[in-house]
């Protein structure tokens, strides 16, 4: 995908100042949100799937996420002051390998495709995965003024992956946009 490489060329090129490390926690409580949201759609999968597997392993992909967001917070504690540039290059190396469970949430529903035609039709589908994923790039929008430019950028970046995987999944779907 060429989102997703946009984003780790982002993430190895970042050349910005220090940031504080008020900016730091400002994008892992975006994070946070992100995966609040993940929990959101836990019931959802369930009652349209109606599968334990398909539930536990959409709840496995979250937790992956909000376990990296937590190690991240920890190590970032240990810093005084504002981090380096060294260390925050560090600290996105380790949110990009979250970045995947984001995706991988979205892949799932694709996983059931075939039960779940024989319930729901596709435009049943593509209102639920909307309706869902539309919380995405709402806070995604309204959480980017809080942190520094280069760390919006590298947001944006996320946002662009994340768009691009909900457009994979409308188009499997046979609705394309």
């Amino acid at each position: 995908m060429v989102a997703i490489k946009n984003l780790l060329l982002l993430v190895s090129t970042v050349t910005a100042a220090a940031i504080s490390k008020r900016e730091i926690y400002a994008y892992f409580n975006y994070l946070d949100s992100i995966n609040t949201k993940c929990v959101d759609i836990v019931p959802i999968v369930y009652r349209y799937y109606g599968t334990v597997d398909q539930t536990i392993a959409v709840k496995n992909a979250q937790d992956a996420i909000y376990t990296g967001i937590l190690q991240a917070t920890t190590e970032t504690t240990k810093t005084t002051g504002p981090i380096t540039e060294e260390q925050a290059n560090e600290l996105l190396a380790k949110l990009d390998t979250l970045h995947p469970n984001v995706v991988a949430v979205m892949k799932s529903f694709q996983d059931k495709k075939p039960e779940f035609d024989k319930a729901r039709t596709s435009a049943e589908v593509v209102v639920l995965i909307t309706a869902a994923f539309e919380s995405f790039r709402v806070l995604q929008t309204n959480t980017l003024p809080l942190v520094s430019e280069k760390y919006k950028t590298a947001a944006q970046a996320r946002g662009d992956a994340i768009d691009e995987a909900f457009a994979d999944t409308l188009r499997f779907y046979g609705k394309g946009v």
